[in-house]
């Protein structure tokens, strides 16, 4: 399939595409100012406890917690407003929004106004993340969506490695209250982006009213799909411990290993194998396919994640070799993330802005309750952490293996066509 071809003969023809670098760019950092919100602040989690009159390290927690749970349950109220009303129009709302929420961060005065906004924050986040999946999904299906969603996390990617330093120069210059205040003048940025360079991807024929038997017949149509909605559920467990590092980090390394202000660094070398991974997932998974590849990981994830159980339960943690057992099972996430997106989303669509809400939110909602459980086990030791992400991965495994009917398909690397995609009423 031509990269800047239609989706379908249903999918618009005169579409005046930006390019491809252009498109992935702008798709990865529409979904990338989710990782930001949350990255950006970790360094400075410490400075707002005080200011604000918060010592609970485990309450200062909420502050991404609250985060991470009110963007993922957004994305199901928002999925249908996508296909409603189209792409652009909730994009262009949820930009000026989130700026808004950004602003009422910088000016909380309390904790729980803090948290108010980052419940704000993380609602207008949901509208960019459904948007940008939608348009990806609206634009290209099957390994063509794979290849292009590995592309836009690598480029998002960089934005996780960066944040935290970026944080940490942000606190160097001002009071945390910059830190949002930068985000609402990016989310100016990209606003101007997408109004002048994003067109509509979802024509007014594909459309569809928002009613309680059409949101009940999406429903329906997503969680009979075996395929999608087991997909769906594993990249609840996989990006369960993503967030279970996200969110636990602060305290593991700055009070177990006293790292300081070496920080930004370590985070920055963990999360580095899932920009790789995500570009060689781009590269390979045309030819090997969606399922070789995502298997012969999820694999992978278990045995590590597993071998770093173990070594937590004999007393075994040194600072490196908990930074190799934690960086090693994000490699193995470039090539889950992209993967299962495309596998859930690909067979549906019909319903592509509600299916990604459902996915959203059990890959962002569900995945941050798992992160928040895991990071709140934290007793002064790695110990929790280890075990946390050992008991996701497995539920991972358990649910892929479910999809596939015991079919796993890890380790067969070989060169396939593609397979035609699945019909959206399976």
């Amino acid at each position: 399939m031509d990269s800047n071809a239609p989706r379908s003969s249903s999918a618009p023809s005169l579409i005046n595409w930006p390019p491809q670098g252009e498109f992935v760019s702008l798709v990865a950092i529409l979904m990338a100012m989710n990782a930001l919100s949350i990255d950006i602040v970790l360094p400075a989690l410490g400075l707002i406890g005080e200011s604000l009159d918060q010592s609970d390290g485990n309450a200062i927690q909420l502050i991404i917690t609250i985060y991470i749970f009110s963007f993922g349950c957004g994305q199901l109220v928002l999925g249908p407003v996508s296909d409603r009303f189209g792409r652009r129009p909730l994009l262009l709302i949820a930009l000026g929004l989130f700026a808004v929420a950004n602003g009422l961060a910088a000016s909380a005065s309390d904790f729980s106004h803090l948290l108010a906004a980052r419940c704000a924050q993380g609602l207008t986040a949901a509208a960019l993340r459904v948007s940008a999946l939608a348009i990806v999904r609206d634009r290209y299906q099957g390994r063509q969506m794979a290849k292009t969603m590995s592309l836009v996390m690598m480029v998002f990617m960089a934005v996780p490695l960066m944040a935290p330093l970026l944080g940490q120069i942000l606190i160097g210059l001002g009071p945390w209250p910059l830190i949002f205040e930068a985000s609402a003048v990016l989310s100016g940025f990209v606003f101007l982006w997408v109004a002048l360079r994003l067109p509509e991807s979802l024509p007014p024929a594909r459309r569809r009213r928002i009613s309680l038997s059409t949101l009940i017949d999406g429903y329906r149509l997503i969680i009979s799909h075996r395929s999608a909605w087991g997909y769906m559920l594993a990249s609840g467990f996989v990006f369960g411990v993503l967030f279970s590092f996200i969110t636990a980090s602060n305290q593991i390394l700055l009070e177990v290993y006293e790292i300081g202000n070496k920080f930004p660094l370590a985070f920055a070398g963990v999360a580095s194998g899932l920009a790789v991974s995500n570009f060689f997932n781009s590269r390979l998974v045309e030819a090997y396919g969606m399922r070789a590849l995502s298997h012969t990981a999820l694999i992978l994830f278990l045995g590590v994640n597993c071998l770093h159980a173990v070594l937590a339960f004999v007393g075994y943690q040194p600072f490196w070799l908990f930074t190799v057992m934690t960086a090693l099972p994000f490699v193995m996430l470039g090539f889950l993330g992209p993967n299962f997106t495309a596998l859930a989303l690909d067979p549906l669509g019909k319903v592509a802005g509600l299916a990604t809400s459902v996915q959203g939110f059990i890959s962002t909602g569900i995945a941050g309750l798992f992160g928040g459980w895991v990071a709140h086990l934290y007793n002064g030791t790695p110990e929790p952490y280890a075990y946390g992400v050992a008991i996701l991965s497995a539920g991972a495994v358990a649910m892929v293996t479910w999809t596939e009917r015991g079919q796993l398909r890890a380790f067969r690397l070989v060169k396939e066509p593609p397979t035609p995609p699945e019909s959206p009423s399976a």
